[in-house]
């Protein structure tokens, strides 16, 4: 009876991580959308560029240029005689201009200058090349690139209007060229339309079935070829606390702290304490995912912060005899073999559904990921696995029933990346169970690193998306 009320309740909470993945997904497509809406309203593209950061530069900084800076009135660069250049961060998206043919830059400048305006149809593909004068002073720039001769191939190249050529815009960078020494400072860079807004191409609505969460994203990713594309849902769910989650996930896990302090650093206190703070600090951290909270938020550091402390005030008991930190030899034994099989796996899956050749990680993407699951192994083994499966600290072998509240809380802090919580609940059984009879460190963590970082590269791209969580999963954060 026990086992079928587990299973029971695995098969809802599955359900319940579905639902709040798909509702995390609808919250962000319709902020998405009134964004597009309200810009379209006002006649600009989505793609606008303030200049105030170093984000809305491809490389994240001006080439061949004396000096530079941003600041909230912009971009201020010192110029020497010759051209500039300045990529904008189009991100792999690609503007129609058809729909938003005016280039429109404010700017602030010591000497008249020369200013290239260079763009490309497809990413990576073949320049054409155009010239705009740029007056001395304060002013503001405002060009129809429907009107321009744009050269194909360099300057020699054949001179053609954009009417002429593929109307869309993949990339797209400044050429500010100069003849003297020259103080130039530009901000407020945006494209618009010259008509009524109202009569921009309607899309058709994505109808939010039970498809996978990855299998919505691959949907999206297909729909929006332009940026300035609406793709409108239906039905349309709003975020459910929307800005306010992020200050409740942080007062719920000051509240964990909280009681951490007054439970104190002694064994002897109650279990009941320790496990409402650890329940209380996974509350605020799966609030913050489900609600696709940006992570560098101040709201979301201050939860983030406030329960990794607690956690670590809160000294959760052993869960066994003492760890062999380099593993033992029957540790690696039983491992290894299965691992291997999971990733030939994975490879073989990858390559029958046409998946490209991996890009394997650089060796800083591995060392950054080794600190990580080392957090991680961390919190599942010496917080979780204590804690939320007590019977552990009873017995010398964890059965799967009873290694199965630990795994589910380590899957939940992987939403709303759906099917990657699913990976991570099995992950989370085999390695709470490994743990409680080997007590050995290095053999999981180095299974983590070598799961983590070579199954998003192996598996098909619509399996677990872009392999992120919480703001980071849509490409939000």
């Amino acid at each position: 009876m026990r086992s079928l009320l587990s299973l029971a309740g695995l098969a809802l909470g599955l359900l319940l991580a579905l639902i709040l993945s798909q509702r995390a997904l609808q919250g962000h497509w319709l902020q998405r959308e009134s964004a597009l809406a309200l810009a379209h309203a006002a006649g600009h593209s989505v793609l606008e560029f303030p200049l105030h950061d170093a984000g809305d530069l491809i490389g994240r900084q001006a080439q061949d240029v004396l000096d530079s800076h941003f600041a909230d009135d912009g971009l201020t660069l010192s110029l020497a005689p010759g051209a500039a250049n300045l990529p904008l961060g189009f991100d792999g998206r690609c503007l129609r201009a058809t729909h938003f043919p005016w280039l429109v830059v404010s700017y602030l400048s010591d000497q008249p200058l020369r200013l290239a305006l260079v763009h490309a149809v497809a990413a990576g593909g073949e320049q054409r090349l155009s010239e705009v004068p740029l007056p001395a002073g304060n002013d503001r720039l405002r060009v129809d690139l429907r009107t321009l001769e744009w050269r194909a191939g360099g300057a020699s190249g054949p001179a053609r209007t954009l009417g002429n050529l593929d109307g869309d815009l993949c990339e797209f960078r400044l050429v500010p060229v100069a003849s003297v020494s020259t103080r130039l400072r530009l901000s407020d860079l945006r494209f618009e339309t010259d008509s009524d807004a109202s009569q921009l191409p309607a899309n058709t609505p994505i109808q939010l079935g039970w498809q996978r969460p990855a299998t919505l994203l691959a949907d999206r990713d297909a729909q929006i070829e332009h940026a300035d594309q609406s793709w409108p849902i239906a039905p349309a769910w709003p975020p459910l606390l929307g800005p306010w989650a992020g200050w409740l996930a942080a007062i719920s896990s000051a509240v964990a702290l909280l009681l951490a302090l007054m439970r104190g650093r002694q064994q002897q206190s109650g279990q009941r304490w320790t496990r409402a703070v650890v329940l209380l600090t996974l509350l605020g951290w799966v609030l913050l995912l489900v609600e696709l909270q940006p992570l560098a938020s101040p709201a979301a550091l201050a939860s983030l912060v406030l329960g990794l402390v607690a956690l670590l005030w809160l000294r959760p008991p052993s869960s066994g005899p003492s760890t062999h930190w380099l593993g033992t030899w029957a540790a690696w034994r039983s491992i290894l073999p299965i691992t291997t099989i999971v990733l030939l796996s994975a490879w073989l899956i990858g390559h029958w559904q046409g998946r490209a050749a991996p890009h394997w990680p650089a060796a800083d993407d591995w060392l950054r990921y080794l600190l990580w699951a080392m957090l991680q192994q961390w919190l599942l083994q010496r917080v979780l696995q204590p804690v939320l499966s007590p019977v552990a600290n009873r017995t010398t072998r964890l059965s799967w029933l009873a290694a199965l509240p630990a795994a589910a809380a380590f899957a939940a802090l992987h939403l709303p990346n759906f099917e990657l919580a699913v990976l991570c609940l099995l992950a989370g059984l085999w390695w709470t169970r490994h743990f409680q009879r080997h007590h050995s460190w290095l053999p999981l963590i180095t299974v983590h690193v070598l799961l983590g970082s070579l199954l998003p590269e192996l598996l098909p791209p619509d399996w677990l998306y872009s392999a992120e969580v919480g703001a980071r999963y849509p490409g939000l954060d």
